[in-house]
């Protein structure tokens, strides 16, 4: 598939040692962008992955690699929370809902630089719906446990390879 490096590779397997803190710090940078934290995110998630004895710098970075996908995890959120409320979208629905998002998201992009103090405050919760709030839980809590699995089978296995190119050696 792809080779990496010696030095990228003693990496991977340095991390790998625990696969549990890394990949659960993994999944808590995750979960922090499917619920509305109002922009402190990053904090939440080191701050949930020492509680859970979870990597927190996994846990920011993850947050933070993540998080220009906050306006599409946004929708699919609204998305899923009307879809369990019993409404089914249309395919001109999904479109129409993920079109506003992302543009709007984009729209916002420099103004959210000249004056963030607008954008994270507490104000915005009023326009969020129970839609937006079950949708955003179940997704948070799905995401958070996929990317666990993912991640922590990636790492084992890594673990695994460097065991067996010790003995090897």
């Amino acid at each position: 598939m792809f080779k990496l490096s010696m030095k990228n590779r003693r990496k991977l397997v340095k991390a790998s040692k625990q696969p549990y803190a890394v990949s659960l710090g993994a999944a808590v940078g995750i979960f922090w962008n499917f619920i509305p934290s109002l922009g402190v995110g990053p904090v939440l998630s080191m701050v949930a992955a020492k509680l859970l004895k979870a990597s927190g710098i996994t846990a920011v970075a993850a947050n933070l690699a993540t998080g220009v996908f906050i306006p599409l995890f946004y929708t699919l959120n609204y998305m899923t929370g009307r879809v369990l409320f019993g409404h089914r979208p249309t395919s001109a629905d999904v479109q129409s809902e993920l079109g506003a998002s992302l543009e709007q998201s984009i729209h916002n992009a420099g103004n959210i630089v000249e004056e963030p103090g607008r954008f994270f405050s507490l104000y915005k919760l009023q326009s969020v719906s129970e839609s937006f709030i079950l949708g955003s839980v179940v997704n948070a809590v799905l995401a958070a446990i996929l990317v666990y699995i993912i991640m922590y089978l990636v790492l084992a296995n890594i673990k695994t390879k460097g065991k067996k190119e010790k003995k090897v050696n």
